[in-house]
């Protein structure tokens, strides 16, 4: 009876790696930093009964995940799809006319709303 191990689809260099192990450290602190608050905060609220910030303080951690996965979905996004990054770039940037943008990319027209699609930026600003 054979283990069965799951690979990842990508190799990753040792400077590519060390990025994202300093990233996950950086989430890690942000993460644990955002648990002790909530700690003080649910204390604040059995003592004080203020909901408040521990509804605040709740949202914040619960969207760290969404944030770390919406991360690592774009790279592999970017690096599927170099010109993606550009795309994004210039909708950043306000430019919002897909004829604007297929002229400074100089992909085509459908490319330019597959990648939109992709990156769940359409309709055009959405990922501001």
């Amino acid at each position: 009876m054979g283990v069965s191990v799951l690979q990842t689809q990508r190799t990753y260099t040792e400077e590519e790696y060390n990025k994202l192990k300093k990233e996950l450290d950086i989430m890690t602190d942000k993460y644990n930093h955002a648990r002790t608050q909530y700690e003080i905060a649910k204390m604040a609220l059995t003592n004080n009964g203020d909901t408040r910030i521990l509804q605040n303080l709740l949202a914040e951690i619960e969207a760290l995940p969404y944030v770390l996965d919406k991360k690592h979905w774009l790279g592999d996004l970017y690096v599927k799809y170099p010109y993606y990054k550009e795309i994004k770039t210039h909708v950043d940037n306000g430019i919002t006319r897909v004829s604007e943008i297929v002229r400074l990319t100089g992909v085509s027209k459908s490319a330019v709303y597959r990648a939109l699609h992709d990156m769940r930026l359409f309709p055009l600003g959405a990922g501001k």
